[in-house]
């Protein structure tokens, strides 16, 4: 099930997994009404694996790529693959922080190819969003919070020291460019 679509700017090329699950039909078909006269849309046929998706984005020279969730050692290195060569990747882990998304990254890596996994997140990531749902202050339901963490000229030394500890001060200092 590896793909879904996303919309992309004017001359863009969107990839996306061919499913017969309803979602992902519902996604494409999305795609296909949001897409402009320049855009393309490559639906790939059905796949077993997110990996084997990725690997057909590859050949295709995407632009842009959904992966809906990055579970495994060879997904996560095909996609920071894809986002080395050029592409936008939009990758989901679940983790609910920026420091345990970049953690799980890197770790997911044996501990000899670590270093080399650090180097490519350090070059291609451009941002992380977590997500956590609380309970409300008065007890009724549940409200979202995020973190936010943009790209800065410091956030690829933190990832290739593997200093994840000083990123909460990283989003801190960069409060006013929306982290």
């Amino acid at each position: 099930e590896g793909l879904v679509a996303a919309a992309a700017d004017h001359g863009a090329t969107v990839a996306a997994g061919g499913s017969r699950h309803p979602d992902v039909a519902a996604a494409l078909s999305a795609a296909r009404a949001e897409a402009g006269k320049g855009d393309r849309i490559l639906v790939f046929g059905s796949f077993h694996t997110a990996a084997a998706a990725l690997r057909s984005a590859i050949r295709q020279d995407a632009d842009v790529v959904l992966v809906g969730e990055m579970r495994d050692l060879e997904t996560i290195a095909l996609a920071l693959k894809a986002a080395e060569m050029g592409m936008l990747v939009f990758g989901t882990l679940h983790t609910n922080s920026a420091a345990k998304t970049i953690d799980r990254l890197i770790d997911v890596f044996p501990a000899d190819e670590q270093p080399q996994a650090r180097l490519s997140l350090a070059d291609s990531l451009a941002a992380i969003v977590a997500q956590l749902l609380v309970p409300r202050a008065g007890g009724a339901g549940r409200v979202a919070v995020h973190e936010i963490l943009l790209k800065t000229p410091a956030l690829p030394n933190l990832i290739r020291e593997s200093s994840i500890s000083m990123l909460t001060n990283l989003m801190q200092a960069g409060r006013s460019e929306g982290m």
